[in-house]
């Protein structure tokens, strides 16, 4: 009895965990790298992504050895941290999904994937160029994994937000950018 009930348990975890990847058409909140709200009807620039790569976070996820929570947060003043080019795009398409942040992980989180073999370059966005923030993703996604031609896999510990462009030449242009690309009116 526990023994079936166990493989029942499996099989149906591994159900969900296969089944849960679908298109994203969202109008939720998100927040950007910083911490700071992105919520729907905000308005503000596109700016220079901001991604950092924390050289202490290994396996699935967690800060190596006793490093503090403040050690696991990321910016241009911490030495363990890298700084991650990423493009100054806006794509039309993600998926969202959920899987491990690296094969030995044993957690899985909510991802959102570019995937530019399958639905092409995004459209390259002006920096200063004038966006509203018209949705996040349903899974609340927090990490982003970018397929591109020439270019190996890439995992980022940042999420992303549909804007829609005010102003310039793709005026009108609604996709989904960086949440740190993103600087608010008022902030």
């Amino acid at each position: 009895m526990v023994k079936t009930l166990l493989i029942l348990t499996i099989l149906t975890t591994l159900t969900f965990a296969a089944c849960s990847t679908s298109d994203s058409e969202s109008n939720s909140d998100s927040s950007s790298s910083s911490g700071e709200a992105l919520s729907t009807g905000k308005t503000g620039t596109l700016q220079e992504p901001k991604v950092y790569i924390n050289k202490l976070l290994v396996g699935d996820g967690n800060a190596q050895g006793g490093a503090s929570e403040k050690q696991s947060k990321c910016d241009d003043t911490i030495s363990h941290c890298v700084r991650k080019k990423v493009p100054h795009s806006i794509w039309d398409t993600i998926t969202e999904s959920i899987r491990a942040y690296n094969p030995e992980s044993q957690r899985k989180e909510p991802f959102c994937e570019i995937n530019e073999h399958k639905n092409g370059a995004g459209v390259p966005f002006e920096i200063g160029t004038k966006i509203e923030v018209i949705g996040a993703p349903t899974n609340d996604c927090q990490h982003t994994m970018i397929m591109r031609p020439g270019m190996p896999l890439s995992k980022l510990p940042t999420a992303l937000v549909k804007v829609k462009v005010l102003e310039g030449p793709n005026k009108g242009l609604e996709g989904w950018t960086w949440s740190s690309a993103i600087a608010v009116d008022g902030k």
